[in-house]
């Protein structure tokens, strides 16, 4: 701001208002930006008049959206209803308040504050936000004040006009209380799209449209049997047989059409279902007729992607809609199916009650700073919330570790050295040839992943290559992969020839039993089928968890080893009611307010003023928000949806 607003304080109050008026619409004539227009007419209101405080506060749909940082404790009484002293938003009128401690629901942003001015921004008949103006003197405003900052408001007012769709994108953009991510395209709401739901080689194929256009653009390319009620004209939920005809008239299929309505559809929007025959050709037919309609192909996860901006799921059901596609498990498919049905959910919302009952504390703590006799909940109090917060995020996180291997899979090494019959013992497990066996020593030169489930969970066996010492350049860089893999694996099968067995354990003790610590070690004695005398393990003087003989040429003892895989997996028996954590980005959040629950309670421990708690209270909010997508960006959305199929 280049120019100085300050009028002279001998000039008649009415006159400065009419010299600052005049200043203020030569600096937002070529205001672009929604926020900077209001920020600079406070700025400029403040040093032309010498307010106390000068703020504004945007609103859509009767609840407030954004606030001046200062202001977050009134900002927080607002979107909790209590308004401007009480008034509805849609009272729409100037409200002047002589002294606030008159009116516990005054806005002022400071206990200093003693009276202040509320002026409404009104866009389209429609109240977009209220400027408001404090004073640290009792009767500071009166009637001239009323009648010139409505003017100021109006003018406000024309601006904001000529950028509605600007500003209605800047509230959902900078939503700085964790408020619902609000973050629509515009596009979502105007287009319809289409796409192909089911795999290639089905006898059936489903097509899926959804959009405000979903019923007609389907309905111009069918043609019902029996009846000639349009789809536009049919009830929802309802199925339709008829022709799919394309723009000779030629019939292309026989089709069902399922019909749903907004907001009762998986998307919340008009969608339409088109079940034809599985045929390539002819799903390909479909969805030509269905863009030459006016559809759009839609892209990866965006149906499910509108489900959520539509409000029919939240950020993490959305994420567990993709798990429940790609489980492999009767354990991945529970908890993916817990998630989905909002499991996760409540158990983060009873977080988040806990946790603005405690910021609520602070807040008050905060709003009545002045008043020393009032104590709204002492430090024990609030430490003892702090804790149980702490112990319910804590143990969410901690479930990461488990969640996590149920989902991708307990990773299993398989050891040893050459020959010992690793490769054999893998295609034993999985139950085909994944892995060469040759009698040649160092086949296997590089590491070999697959997945096998037992009982209910997934195992995923990497084969390594022999342990031994070697001077093959490649031989040893598939040995240093052997390694990483014992490192990387919870469970390590090793391997070792019964027939050679005390020469094998005396040979890699050294090198295997340090990496295992921490870590489930099975020794595998291999070839049993061979007439070889019995090996005591007690004799090797090993730190060894389980033993087992097998023949995994004969595939026998199999069954003993796999019994103690699952035994060693340490899975807890899930209930369908079970929270368990298994997504990075959830448990990534979840540690980041963990974190910043443990500062809450290091302040509160050492008596920090309530503002530098409320602050770290207010960032664990945040992070626990990002889980549900309370708080949700573009980039995040984007990386979460473009990982789903086409069609979901």
């Amino acid at each position: 701001m280049e120019q100085s607003f300050t009028q002279p304080h001998t000039i008649d109050k009415a006159e400065r208002y009419r010299l600052f008026i005049k200043q203020l619409a030569a600096l937002l004539e070529g205001e672009t930006d929604t926020i900077a227009l209001l920020a600079n007419t406070c700025a400029a209101l403040r040093e032309a008049f010498g307010f106390f405080w000068v703020g504004f506060y945007l609103v859509k749909n009767d609840e407030l959206v954004l606030g001046p940082f200062q202001g977050s404790v009134a900002c927080t009484r607002i979107k909790k209803g209590r308004g401007v002293c009480g008034t509805a938003w849609a009272e729409r009128r100037t409200l002047v308040v002589p002294d606030v401690d008159q009116f516990p629901g005054h806005i002022a942003c400071s206990s200093l504050s003693r009276s202040e001015i509320v002026v409404p921004l009104i866009v389209e008949n429609e109240v977009k936000g209220v400027l408001d103006i404090d004073s640290d003197r009792l009767n500071a405003f009166d009637d001239t004040d009323r009648e010139n900052l409505e003017k100021i408001a109006q003018l406000l007012n024309e601006e904001l006009k000529m950028k509605n769709e600007e500003f209605s994108e800047t509230l959902q953009d900078n939503s700085s209380f964790g408020g619902e991510a609000d973050i629509l395209h515009s596009s979502f709401k105007e287009d319809t799209i289409c796409a192909i739901a089911t795999a290639q080689g089905g006898a059936i194929g489903l097509i899926r449209v959804s959009g405000p256009d979903a019923i007609t653009f389907t309905d111009r390319i069918f043609t019902p049997i029996g009846s000639s009620t349009p789809l536009t004209e049919r009830k929802p939920y309802t199925l339709t047989f008829g022709h799919i005809k394309n723009t000779k008239g030629e019939i292309v299929d026989e089709v069902l059409v399922s019909l749903f309505r907004a907001p009762h559809s998986y998307t919340g929007e008009d969608s339409t279902e088109i079940s034809c025959h599985g045929s390539p050709y002819i799903l390909q037919q479909v969805m030509q007729l269905l863009i030459a309609s006016g559809c759009r192909a839609a892209g990866p996860g965006e149906y499910t992607q509108r489900a959520f901006l539509n409000g029919k799921l939240d950020l993490s059901q959305a994420e567990a809609v993709a798990d429940l596609i790609a489980s492999t498990s009767e354990a991945t498919h529970r908890l993916a199916m817990n998630q989905m049905r909002g499991g996760f959910s409540k158990e983060l919302e009873k977080l988040r009650a806990q946790l603005l009952h405690l910021t609520s504390l602070m807040e008050l703590e905060l709003d009545f700073s002045d008043h020393e006799e009032l104590e709204f909940a002492d430090r024990s109090e609030l430490q003892s919330l702090a804790s149980q917060i702490e112990t319910l995020i804590a143990r969410l996180t901690d479930s990461f570790s488990t969640g996590n291997a149920i989902k991708n899979g307990i990773p299993v090494a398989i050891i040893g050295e050459t020959n010992a019959g690793k490769s054999t013992l893998l295609n034993a497990l999985v139950g085909e040839e994944r892995a060469i066996v040759s009698d040649i020593h160092g086949t296997t030169r590089d590491v070999i992943e697959d997945t096998i489930n037992l009982g209910g969970a997934t195992f995923r066996f990497i084969d390594t290559a022999g342990i031994r010492n070697t001077t093959d350049t490649i031989e040893a860089l598939g040995i240093e992969r052997s390694f990483q893999a014992i490192r990387k694996a919870d469970i390590v099968l090793w391997v070792i020839d019964r027939t050679e067995a005390e020469k094998q354990i005396a040979a890699l003790s050294d090198k295997v039993l340090p990496l295992c610590e921490g870590k489930t070690l099975i020794l595998v004695l291999n070839k049993s089928d061979l007439n070889t005398p019995q090996l005591s393990i007690v004799n090797c003087q090993l730190s060894i968890d389980k033993a087992v003989f097998i023949s995994a040429k004969r595939k026998e003892g199999i069954g003993q080893l796999q019994s103690l895989l699952v035994e060693a997996a340490h899975l807890p028996t899930l209930s369908a009611s079970d929270v368990i954590v298994t997504n990075v980005r959830h448990y990534e959040a979840l540690t980041r307010a963990l974190e910043a629950i443990h500062r809450v309670q290091e302040g509160l421990t050492a008596g920090l003023p309530s503002d530098l708690v409320a602050q770290d209270l207010r960032e664990c909010l945040f992070h626990l928000g990002s889980i549900v997508g309370k708080v949700a960006t573009e980039d995040i959305l984007s990386n979460i949806f473009e990982h789903f199929c086409i069609g979901k």
